[in-house]
């Protein structure tokens, strides 16, 4: 398997180091000298490689706004013994603030992370200044511009960045500066985790997931206000990090999670629940609103997911909505799957929609369902997909039957006194779809 290491030139050598220890894994280094030149290496590049690695957080989610992913991306994350190193380097360096308090100005992480590690590592840190990664502004400049103020207004002693384009800066400006940089346990679990993502390498799983959570009956008081909003970003960063996902603040009121399909899947069981619209609520006891939109890259994930944002609304039901451009999964309806209609340019799905007399929304879920099964399938293994009862599964087989989709082509033995379980074939492997739609 051939990876592609996208980063700095010493982060990405150091992932080439402990890359030695996988013998089955071919790694090329593309280095850059700034973030901002990462989509043009990989929209250049990613066809000849089974992955990309990005040393950092910030490039991918760069790539995945602008590029549509061939291959599986994975990258980097930024963990608490990344920070905890750079303050003991700190602590190093200097060795008077092993004595006494003293600031410190950290940049991508968020404000409330960046606390407790420090409490957990119990350094005498006094005060904490925190400009969190946003994905509308320029991080480079935006962070150097931080620090600096910082620095110059003399309320920090030491600045620490994740960037390093904004860490070779501010050297140059002779500013104690220091480096957030992965640990090799961090970087083995990565690589570990893509070789695993590639032998499992399915493109459907691999789509970009943008998921809005929306908050909507804050309180008129700001103090309130603010406070329901950090307590709801807290559960996010939490649920974030567990998982290895991107959370960012979107708007005032509003935040934004990048995963992919297939996670999505796993975390929702096959979109039967949102386990993070219950964490919130759990924790927090606010009831939020979440969209999230499928697509080839984060942009149009985005659009898609403020679709599935609106139609959450028009369904008056702080609910868990997806939305892929022609299918929405929503709450479940009178045929058992969590969806409804939408229109559809394709012409063939709306006519076999007319003919079965399923939604076109729900349609689409049952054909993703049948083309995953990949061959032979029993009601029992298309309801364990759906995640349905077979009482439905074996009702819309039915309909689908008799337009001629799928056809029964023998028996399998039940297990104890059971009657035989009817096997199915999807058609689409034994002729052109064309003569289905006609």
């Amino acid at each position: 398997m051939r990876i592609a290491v996208i980063g700095p030139e010493d982060l990405v050598n150091k992932v080439l180091s402990v890359g030695k220890e996988f013998c089955d894994l071919e790694m090329t280094p593309l280095g850059y000298e700034i973030e901002t030149e990462a989509p043009t290496i990989v929209k250049e590049n990613q066809h000849l490689f089974d992955g990309i690695l990005f040393t950092g957080p910030i490039p991918y989610y760069l790539c995945a706004s602008k590029i549509n992913r061939l291959v599986v991306w994975d990258y980097i994350p930024y963990r608490s013994t990344g920070l905890i190193m750079s303050i003991l380097g700190v602590l190093k360096r200097f060795p008077r603030f092993i004595e006494r308090e003293f600031n410190i100005s950290v940049d991508t992480l968020a404000e409330s992370e960046v606390i407790e590690i420090i409490s957990e590592a119990q350094v005498s840190i006094k005060h904490v200044y925190t400009r969190e990664f946003s994905p509308h502004t320029n991080a480079n400049q935006d962070f150097c511009s931080f620090h600096e103020e910082m620095y110059t207004k003399k309320k920090v002693d030491v600045c620490i960045t994740c960037l390093k384009s904004t860490y070779k800066i501010l050297k140059d400006k002779s500013i104690p500066v220091f480096a957030v940089v992965p640990s090799v346990h961090t970087i083995r679990g990565t690589l570990q985790k893509i070789i695993f993502e590639m032998k499992s390498n399915k493109m459907e799983l691999l789509r970009t997931v943008v998921g809005i959570i929306a908050l909507d009956d804050l309180s008129s008081t700001p103090v309130k206000r603010h406070k329901d909003l950090m307590r709801t970003y807290n559960v996010l960063l939490e649920y974030a990090n567990k998982k290895d996902l991107l959370v960012f603040p979107r708007m005032e009121s509003s935040f934004i999670l990048i995963e992919t399909y297939g996670q999505l899947m796993m975390d929702t069981d096959n979109f039967t629940r949102d386990p993070l619209k219950e964490r919130i609520y759990t924790s927090t006891g606010i009831d939020v609103r979440v969209g999230y939109g499928v697509g080839l890259n984060a942009s149009l994930a985005e659009n898609y997911a403020m679709k599935a944002i609106e139609l959450a609304k028009k369904k008056e039901k702080k609910g868990c909505y997806i939305f892929d451009g022609t299918t929405v999964i929503g709450l479940p309806d009178e045929e058992g799957i969590g969806s409804f209609d939408v229109e559809s340019g394709d012409k063939g799905i709306t006519l076999l929609s007319e003919k079965t007399g399923l939604s076109i929304s729900n349609l689409s879920r049952v054909m993703k369902a049948l083309k995953m099964l990949d061959g032979y399938f029993s009601v029992t293994d298309l309801a364990s997909v759906l995640r349905i009862s077979p009482k439905t599964a074996r009702r819309i087989i039915g309909k689908i039957v008799k337009v001629g989709l799928i056809q029964e082509v023998r028996t399998r033995s039940s297990v104890g006194a059971g009657r035989p379980a009817k096997i199915y074939a999807y058609k689409d492997k034994i002729q052109e779809k064309n003569d289905i739609y006609a």
